[in-house]
């Protein structure tokens, strides 16, 4: 893992034809770890009554979660085997604004022991607004 810092990254989603999911690819760019580009494809579980996500990154990390909204809050869950230990993760997402969102990444032995990894702000750009980086 990185040793902390900010962070920078984007994301563009599209829906899937017909609406049934949305596709989304993502680059961030973290202190000590470099960059890190996924694919992520969400979707509704009518059977289960949620969302589902999953995610595959060019480290070859694989994350699968479900997810609630409550409001103005996205909450996603996970379980993941880290070094051997079941570990709980969760990834909350809260609108600020209809462009602004804070974010909280956390991970424990269970729901209840949770410690933040990382947590931060985001914004939604437009399309008009929204400028390709310098090379």
């Amino acid at each position: 893992m990185g040793g902390g810092g900010k962070s920078t990254g984007s994301e563009s989603c599209e829906w899937a034809s017909n609406g049934f999911a949305l596709l989304c690819y993502e680059t961030v760019v973290t202190p000590g770890m470099g960059e890190i580009t996924d694919v992520g494809i969400m979707s509704y579980d009518a059977n289960a009554r949620n969302y589902v996500f999953f995610q595959v990154n060019n480290w070859g990390a694989i994350w699968t979660g479900r997810g609630t909204v409550n409001g103005d809050t996205w909450t996603w869950t996970s379980e993941d085997t880290i070094d051997g230990k079941t570990m709980q993760l969760r990834f909350t997402v809260k609108w600020t604004s209809q462009d602004s969102y804070e974010f909280k990444n956390e991970i424990g032995p269970n729901a209840d022991s949770m410690a933040v990894m990382m947590d931060g702000k985001g914004r939604r750009l437009t399309a008009s607004a929204a400028k390709p980086a310098k090379k």
